[in-house]
């Protein structure tokens, strides 16, 4: 069953022309520019066969593995919000919903949470497609070492994680794929579309969130760095 919404609008992802986009060397250590929890979590987004994209906050910067002078939509700056981007796996996916629930329930969560498709593109050619996981708020987090603490820690207990796939990726590399939606299964696609088609509170209990929701509007305030 899906936790997290589709969100119909892609996104765009403008990356460094340099980038290595089919195959990267150094997935994980890449980010050791940014800290130790950006190490954390791209060796906890490969473990759980996912791969950690992109953070902006004000607390992180911005920082991830495709921050080649990369940035979604192209923007220069920072924001006052934060964005989080996985690439998507069904692991990665539990580990998101559960931890924007708990922040709910707790009520230190603004986190909104959606699947979506983003482009990679360099000099607006794309490069790839791939199908993500995004977080944002439009608004800077209360507590932002704390969110990712506790993201950290629920991607280290998850039941599906392998602490090989990290080290083989900064050992031998690790190659993207470019085709979309390569983690579904078609006829559970369809049998879920057929279940969406019934206006039935049951089939939304056991099927999830509608499919193809339009992503909520976050205004994403930036401050020019020159």
């Amino acid at each position: 069953m899906n936790r997290l919404p589709y969100w119909e609008n892609d996104l765009d992802f403008e990356v460094s022309d340099l980038f290595p986009y089919d195959m990267d060397w150094r997935p994980v250590s890449v980010n050791s520019f940014y800290g130790d929890k950006m190490v954390g979590l791209a060796q906890g987004a490969l473990a759980l066969g996912s791969e950690f994209i992109y953070v902006s906050g004000l607390g992180s910067g911005i920082a991830g593995t495709m921050t080649w002078d990369g940035d979604p939509e192209g923007m220069a700056g920072f924001s006052l919000g934060f964005t989080l981007m996985f690439g998507y796996s069904p692991a990665m996916e539990e580990v998101v919903s559960d931890v924007l629930e708990e922040g709910e329930e707790s009520g230190d969560s603004a986190l909104i949470a959606g699947v979506t498709e983003c482009i990679f593109r360099s000099s607006s050619v794309p490069r790839g497609a791939r199908k993500i996981i995004m977080m944002a708020t439009p608004l800077p987090l209360k507590d932002e070492d704390g969110f990712i603490d506790d993201l950290l820690s629920a991607m280290g207990r998850h039941c599906s994680v392998d602490n090989l796939i990290p080290y083989y990726a900064e050992k031998f590399g690790f190659r993207r794929s470019s085709v979309p939606y390569e983690t579904d299964d078609v006829m559970d696609l369809r049998i879920a579309t057929v279940l969406h088609s019934f206006e039935m509170n049951e089939t939304r209990h056991v099927v999830g969130p509608p499919p193809d929701v339009s992503m909520p509007p976050i205004f994403d305030f930036r401050l020019s760095l020159g």
